[in-house]
């Protein structure tokens, strides 16, 4: 699928974060949910977690639930603004690039980090792995469906199109013999990555102050597709409960077969970015030029107006800060009645509605970007966060 698209030993859990991760004399402070680097022996600065620039971390990983292996090396990126005192509990927003991409050079060329330091988030920037013989490059483990014949046509798997692969771990596990034809539509490591995710997770949560009530998940391409599922995966693995805040696919969506919107998600707001004439992950769905089905996007926002209790008629067009430009950007959501997740002035009012069910297209092709991709992102997300 070829497209734009410290030592630390953490067990095998689920996300229960407000057990796990909480400082237990920091609860409820300013109505939010503190992590355990919110304590006050917190410094700024401390090793191997620098404020005001970009910074790598490795964890070493034990995964148990598809490939059996110990110590598997992951890598990550994080930024945290030096504008953010480290003592007041701050959004994370996680960034996954795309096949084949390269998380530190995604988070050098984004506009995220320029965004937090006004805006007071950290973010983080998830490297992919691909194996050694893999031919498709580093990308991510999207589940059961990145291994099922219905997702791909046979010309994606042959040898003509030389498209698809059978990485070393997805041999181990029976689930493809070879390149192309042996590949059922393989494309991807069988690597735990939601894993990888979790632990990532806990680790900036020992060492930065974050609110664990405001994690939000971002990808492009073949991260936008893992974000999708990511979403519904870590719900299923928390007991049905999301430990994610909000999500913010860019053109990816899931393939067919694998839509999967939980009721663990019916308070997670979701905004899908897309571009109009995209032919490797084709918003009305169907195969791709390369000859991958996907679902159309209509039809997952639609599944996601279900899990919310929303209208699951048209979608009805709503303004952004960014509407028009050269890449004619327009949004419509699917109308949500007033709850919980509204927006409340310091006095407990309740404020206008932000969307919830939420799409943007912009002109352009798979790839392609819009100069306010970012800041169109954190709007989305500020107005769901508590403050």
């Amino acid at each position: 699928m070829f497209f734009a698209k410290i030592w630390v030993r953490f067990p095998l859990i689920q996300l229960v974060f407000h057990s796990l991760l909480l400082s237990p004399h920091s609860l409820g402070v300013n109505g939010l949910t503190p992590s355990l680097g919110c304590k006050s022996h917190f410094l700024r600065g401390i090793d191997g977690w620098p404020t005001g620039r970009l910074a790598k971390h490795t964890v070493f990983v034990d995964e148990e639930r598809f490939v059996p292996i110990q110590n598997l090396s992951r890598t990550f990126f994080t930024y945290f603004p030096i504008s953010a005192s480290g003592k007041e509990p701050i959004p994370l927003l996680l960034y996954f690039h795309g096949q084949s991409g390269k998380a530190r050079e995604d988070a050098l060329s984004s506009k995220y980090d320029n965004i937090s330091e006004h805006a007071g988030f950290t973010t983080a920037y998830l490297q992919g792995i691909g194996d050694s013989d893999g031919g498709c490059g580093t990308g991510w483990n999207v589940g059961p469906s990145a291994h099922n014949q219905s997702t791909c046509t046979e010309y994606t798997r042959s040898k003509k199109c030389d498209c698809t692969c059978c990485y070393t771990s997805c041999k181990a596990l029976g689930v493809c013999s070879a390149d192309n034809e042996g590949s059922q539509c393989g494309w991807a490591t069988c690597y735990d990555d939601v894993t990888f995710v979790q632990h990532t997770i806990q680790m900036i949560a020992q060492n930065r102050c974050i609110d664990l009530d405001a994690i939000y998940a971002t990808g492009a391409s073949n991260g936008g597709m893992f974000v999708h599922y990511l979403a519904a995966e870590l719900t299923h693995r928390n007991g049905g409960v999301s430990p994610l805040s909000g999500i913010i696919p860019v053109y990816g969506l899931p393939l067919l077969g694998s839509l999967d919107v939980p009721n663990g998600l019916h308070k997670v707001p979701i905004l899908q970015i897309h571009d109009r004439f995209d032919t490797t992950i084709p918003r009305n769905g169907g195969p791709s030029d390369d000859g991958w089905k996907y679902v159309p996007l209509d039809h997952v926002l639609h599944a996601w107006a279900r899990t919310h209790h929303c209208d699951t008629g048209p979608m009805v067009a709503v303004a952004t800060p960014f509407d028009g430009g050269h890449k004619n950007i327009s949004c419509a959501q699917h109308v949500c009645s007033m709850d919980a997740t509204v927006r409340v002035d310091g006095r407990g009012t309740p404020r206008t509605q932000h969307p919830r069910i939420l799409r943007c297209l912009y002109d352009g092709e798979h790839g392609s970007w819009f100069g306010h991709a970012e800041a169109l992102t954190w709007w989305f997300v500020s107005g769901h966060v508590r403050r």
